[in-house]
């Protein structure tokens, strides 16, 4: 990105928003006067005394612009690593809300594991996407629906650098951005329709994210009071969603602390006569991993779903946790299905068979997330003998598939766990 010309940054840019862009990379805040400026200066742990800068805060002041160009001239200066990648690009946006996805882990502050960095990410991804479909519709599982829309409001979305204190992952939300509701052709322009119609502004479908975190934080809280996962269904109509308690549970599984917080950004429909940054935070323990896990079954297994009977050979056994529910991978043949057994004794059965290379039958509510097909609510029937799954002539057909289904739900068996 080309470099702007000071004076026309300092024209326009936000003081508050300068002041969290700082806080959050290089800078420390060490004096202030309330309304009239704050002094910041570079962190170093060594203790030498660093030369400090003065941010104005009073936008009406006469001697506002030259102030802050100053500023903006000195962070440039003495941070210019700092100031090209983490600062310059975020004041070109105009507006914008900031999302910040926190996570304390065992690595020093500003470093994670890889694997560990990129599920952080993709789970950043999936909370954004998760409230942006609420915004359509309150649903307590969505699969597939809404996608387009979601994607569509992520594409406005912007990654920020990351910053030091932990790891912490930036998404900015641009406040004033139209995204067609319904898909639209190149040629559209989604500016000039009407809001709420057939556009959302992106201001808008943040703060469905916003409130669908309230809600999954108050859920979480509703259960340390109580024991009762009975919170996650009661807020649904708010924004809890099997999609967005998977997506903490990623957050805060393996971490000794998580949260999210959310910087909006003051715009012209601001109530409060201050033009100042609303901050929301969401702060979760390492804890609450089995809970989110607990709540995204209860919520994928308490809707309508077809139930199958499948037949195959294990062939994926994991665990996210010790003593946790586990997950197969069953091959039938045709297709391959991730399913979520209710008991530890049945998984251990689904263990025996993979390493007897017998086959298995279990029965579940299916449903399709993307290429991946689940099963939702499974019990396991029984173990066969092996067969050949390369020969189509050794596998069931539906009509047999179907008549095993139909015989087993007339014997009664267990909810889901």
């Amino acid at each position: 990105m080309n470099t702007q010309n000071l004076a026309q940054v300092a024209s326009s840019v936000d003081p508050e928003r300068l002041l969290t862009l700082l806080r959050g990379g290089a800078w420390e805040t060490v004096g202030h006067r309330e309304n009239t400026y704050e002094r910041l200066r570079v962190r170093d742990d060594s203790g030498v005394r660093s030369s400090s800068i003065i941010v104005p805060l009073n936008q009406e002041a006469s001697d506002f612009e030259l102030l802050m160009e100053a500023a903006l001239a000195d962070i440039k200066s003495m941070t210019p690593d700092v100031w090209k990648r983490s600062i310059e690009p975020l004041l070109n946006i105009t507006s914008a809300d900031t999302f910040s996805f926190r996570k304390e882990t065992s690595a020093p502050d500003g470093l994670i594991a890889w694997n560990d960095g990129s599920e952080l990410i993709n789970s950043a991804r999936r909370t954004l996407l998760a409230g942006a479909k609420s915004y359509m519709e309150p649903s307590r599982y969505f699969s597939n629906r809404f996608g387009q829309f979601a994607n569509r409001y992520l594409n406005h979305i912007l990654m920020g650098q990351s910053r030091a204190g932990s790891y912490i992952v930036t998404a900015l939300a641009p406040v004033e951005v139209r995204v067609p509701i319904r898909g639209t052709s190149k040629k559209d322009t989604p500016e000039l329709g009407l809001d709420g119609v057939n556009v959302a502004r992106v201001r808008d479908v943040t703060s469905c994210v916003v409130r669908s975190l309230e809600a999954a934080t108050e859920a979480i809280d509703h259960f340390k009071v109580s024991g009762s996962m009975s919170g996650f269904d009661d807020q649904v109509d708010r924004g809890v969603s099997y999609e967005l308690v998977t997506a903490l549970r990623d957050i805060t599984g393996g971490a000794e602390e998580s949260g999210i917080t959310v910087d909006l950004a003051p715009t012209d429909q601001t109530l409060s006569n201050e033009s100042t940054t609303e901050t929301r935070r969401f702060k979760f323990s390492g804890g609450d991993a089995s809970v989110f896990e607990r709540a995204s079954h209860q919520l994928a297994t308490n809707v309508e779903a077809e139930r199958v009977l499948v037949q195959g050979r294990v062939h994926l056994l994991t665990k996210k946790e010790a003593g946790g529910p586990g997950v197969v991978g069953v091959d039938d043949g045709r297709y391959r299905y991730r399913i979520r057994l209710g008991s530890d004794e049945e998984y251990h059965d689904a263990v025996m068979a993979h390493d007897e290379d017998r086959d298995i039958t279990v029965e579940g509510e299916l449903s399709r997330e993307g290429s991946i097909r689940w099963l939702y609510g499974a019990r396991l029937h029984e173990t066969l003998g092996s067969s050949d799954h390369n020969s189509p002539e050794t596998l069931p057909s539906q009509n047999e598939i179907q008549s095993q289904l139909e015989l087993s739900m007339e014997e009664p068996h267990p909810g889901p766990q």
